[in-house]
């Protein structure tokens, strides 16, 4: 019975990441630029996924930083003094998730933060009750642009389906910004 519950439990995340990949596609075929397009698809992947909290983090190439660019939080939920301080964060290569995925260029699934020590906001996080997290990269060419980050209530499992899934809507973003410019 377990395994039935897991491959039902894969399915409706598979077709959910479908449902958000078409969405996104959507969006960003009627976006004229990334940042026109961001704060839409961060809400649109949060509704979708049941995410609590999603973000941008755009690089700054020159003080070699990540800036939160958009923040997208449920409303009238504890995520809110969270999202306020982490909003105004500035972290470097290796800070926290989205500093992770910065360093390694890979998508970073974390099933609770809160056993993450170096976490930016940890405390706040740790009030929001904020448990998993995943992150993955937005490249332009050979360089990261940005990390999108989301975060939830729930803790998660680790999942190779979640990361590759995540990773393909990353290459779907980076297609866009190819075709662009």
């Amino acid at each position: 019975m377990i395994g039935a519950k897991a491959d039902i439990s894969e399915r409706r995340q598979a077709e959910t990441m479908h449902a958000v990949q078409l969405s996104v596609g959507n969006k960003l075929e009627k976006s004229a630029s990334l940042s026109e397009a961001v704060p839409t698809i961060i809400r649109t992947m949060c509704e979708l996924q049941g995410w609590t909290v999603g973000t941008f983090w755009l690089v700054n190439s020159q003080d070699k930083t990540l800036h939160c660019n958009a923040l997208w939080h449920q409303a009238g939920l504890p995520a809110a003094h969270f999202s306020q301080i982490y909003q105004g964060l500035v972290l470097q290569q290796g800070d926290g998730l989205a500093g992770r995925v910065w360093k390694t260029g890979n998508a970073i699934l974390c099933p609770d933060i809160l056993n993450e020590a170096d976490f930016p906001a940890f405390h706040e996080a740790r009030e929001a009750d904020l448990h998993g997290g995943i992150a993955f990269p937005i490249d332009a060419g050979k360089e990261i642009l940005g990390i999108m980050e989301f975060l939830t209530y729930e803790r998660l499992r680790p999942s190779a389906s979640r990361l590759e899934q995540v990773g393909a809507l990353g290459a779907m973003i980076t297609q866009f910004l190819h075709r662009k410019d």
